[in-house]
């Protein structure tokens, strides 16, 4: 990185550090000042740069970001059970009903849960008579925290509209509103083409930003591929339609002005590319991202590109702080960051071949850095590797931008019954398109699933990447020292990692029974009923403890240390136990095994009925014996 973007990398770099120290530790100022001081005189010293200018810089950013993250920490100091909510955002979309985000009249956002019956639009307004609830805490330590998740994006508490009398106001008129009616308006035309179900589903996902409709196997096939980045909307489709728009609008350079409206005009499609897409969070900040390098591009300036993406990433935090918690928005500016710094170094290698050699090499060297620059990421967020991303790269991306155009295409015919034989033709090219995903798709042998990953293997990883970049741009005898000691030091921490003796855990499972060990180095999963949630679980259990294999099979009535009562309610006879787990609702009196067995605690899973629940917990409080549900309590270790 050169001299010249200096002042904004640094910017950005303090502010996004900021953010995360405040989020993560709660940082006091002096904390951070210290932090700021340390960081600052060690770049200063390693650039030469002048200290006390850049030490300043480094450490008011450094505190900026911190404040500005306190200043949008959402207040839920309302206790009203009447509120007027306005729809700003649809969330999700299961099998058991809608999510929506909502702005009450006190300014807190909150999350709306439906059911399927019930279709909310951005931009309605009810009148609900309820008390808006906390999102629950997960209740296995391997769930995904969807407390945190939706924390992070401002949102802690909630309100289900199957259970609470509302109202229907007069909807509120916005421009969210207008592009999600748009969008919502594109899919209902799209739905009644003769393109077939698979298609599109493909064609709303690449131009709609609609993932609904993709089924498990289309997804599970791209994943396979290592082409999961070319279903959703994300900076490098953005990136492929700037890259088409910037040809498409070269032959404007010879007219007056010319070289102006070259530069302006792909910015308005892009921005209408964010109309359609219903006004997306993910797409306009992928836009506002990619305008500034345009801009950057269009000045034709050193650095210009790379100072233009540090200016939308600073910006971006400072309009919402929470971004950076967000893997869509991480995932993109890794990439980006990594093709603006390092593209430059790798068409120089092919600067004197002939255009189509530069053409192919850019397209490979693209998607090559792009993954590189992700990896620890993607290892630490999804614990998967596609060997055959390179494959992906070589082969899908360039016809990325084809299917892409022709996809447009498809939603602008749409509006053209007369046209409509065309569409056996896109039938015909999505085809051929998805047959070949389906291809590389099929050797899942190259498909590397279930990587132990943590957050400081992350971290470690990155830097060695980093360094790796730094070198390849300007080697010396320095910097080959750092790469080393970093990739000496990530190794290190992979092979010579103290591990703690797995845990015995007692999971919640909904109407299930769930026990997870450890034996040596593999993972068992002792189970009523073989579910998806089973499995995630199980999964989720030898990750974290960095396990070899998982093992499956059926739940016994007692173990070393735990003795297993379900429904038939046997237990007599058997010796004394630790623990006790009641499951299936036995039918039993509790004080009777408390005395036969003489448990130190008594646990209940999520198979049980709540009313049986509640009277044994009751019964223990009575004999002063603990007592765990993990309905309310959450999964429970036994050591």
């Amino acid at each position: 990185m050169s001299h010249s973007s200096t002042p904004i990398a640094l910017i950005g770099s303090a502010f996004g550090l900021g953010i995360l120290l405040q989020e993560f530790f709660q940082a006091s100022f002096g904390y951070l000042y210290s932090i700021g001081f340390g960081i600052a005189l060690i770049v200063c010293h390693i650039r030469r740069w002048h200290v006390p200018f850049f030490i300043s810089m480094f450490c008011c950013f450094l505190i900026l970001g911190s404040i500005r993250l306190k200043a949008v920490i959402p207040k839920t100091t309302s206790t009203e059970t009447i509120h007027e909510l306005v729809v700003t955002k649809a969330a999700n979309t299961n099998r058991f009903g809608h999510q929506y985000i909502a702005l009450t009249s006190n300014k807190e956002h909150i999350l709306v849960q439906t059911t399927l019956a019930q279709c909310l639009s951005v931009g309605d307004r009810l009148l609900v008579r309820a008390k808006l609830l906390p999102i629950e805490a997960p209740k296995n330590p391997m769930d995904f925290d969807f407390k945190t998740h939706m924390q992070r994006k401002g949102v802690v508490r909630k309100i289900n509209l199957a259970k609470t009398p509302y109202a229907a106001l007069s909807p509120k008129p916005s421009v969210r509103r207008w592009a999600y009616k748009l969008q919502q308006k594109l899919i209902s035309q799209l739905k009644h083409t003769p393109l077939n179900q698979n298609n599109k589903a493909l064609v709303m996902a690449l131009v709609l930003g609609h993932k609904a409709e993709l089924s498990e196997e289309r997804i599970a096939q791209y994943q396979r591929a290592g082409a999961m980045h070319l279903l959703a909307i994300s900076g490098l489709h953005i990136g492929v339609v700037l890259m088409l728009l910037r040809f498409f609008v070269r032959p404007l350079k010879r007219l007056k002005y010319g070289k102006a409206l070259a530069a302006l005009l792909p910015l308005l499609f892009l921005w209408c590319f964010v109309l359609i897409t219903g006004g997306s969070a993910s797409v306009t900040r992928a836009v506002t991202m990619f305008t500034f390098l345009q801009i950057g591009l269009a000045l034709a300036r050193k650095n210009a590109s790379i100072q233009g993406v540090w200016a939308s990433f600073v910006i971006l935090l400072f309009v919402n702080p929470r971004f950076i918690f967000d893997v869509g928005f991480q995932l993109s500016y890794a990439a980006v960051f990594g093709i603006v710094w390092m593209m430059p170094r790798w068409q120089h290698l092919f600067i004197k071949k002939h255009w189509s050699v530069r053409y192919l090499a850019d397209l490979f060297g693209v998607g090559c850095i792009a993954q590189l620059a992700i990896l620890p990421l993607s290892l630490y967020y999804f614990n998967q590797f596609p060997l055959l991303f390179w494959v992906s790269n070589l082969v899908l991306v360039p016809l990325l931008g084809f299917i892409i155009t022709v996809a447009i295409a498809s939603v602008g015919l749409s509006f053209v019954p007369s046209a409509y034989p065309a569409y056996n033709l896109l039938n015909h090219i999505f085809d051929a398109y998805q047959h070949i995903v389906t291809w590389i798709a099929q050797w899942e042998r190259f498909f590397i699933e279930s990587i132990p990953f943590r957050s400081i293997d992350a971290v470690l990883l990155s830097m060695v990447i980093i360094s790796l970049f730094v070198f390849l741009t300007r080697s010396t005898l320095r910097k080959i020292w750092l790469l080393g000691v970093l990739m000496l030091l990530f190794h290190l921490n992979l092979l010579l990692e103290w591990k703690p003796p797995p845990k015995t855990l007692i999971g919640h499972v909904y109407k299930n029974s769930l026990v997870l060990t450890a034996e040596k180095e593999i993972a068992i999963a002792h189970f009523a009923k073989k579910t998806k949630k089973v499995m995630q679980l199980a999964l989720r259990f030898q990750l974290e403890n960095r396990l070899d294999s998982i093992r499956y099979q059926r739940l016994s009535n007692s173990y070393t240390d735990l003795l297993v009562i379900d429904s038939l309610g046997i237990y007599k006879g058997v010796q004394a136990h630790n623990s006790v787990l009641l499951r299936q609702s036995p039918k039993i009196h509790l004080d009777d095994v408390i005395e036969h067995i003489r448990p130190t605690i008594i646990i209940a899973d999520g198979s049980n009925y709540p009313s049986f629940v509640a009277r044994w917990q009751a019964t223990c409080k009575a004999k002063k014996i603990a007592f765990h549900n993990t309905a309310s309590d959450g999964s429970y270790p036994l050591n």
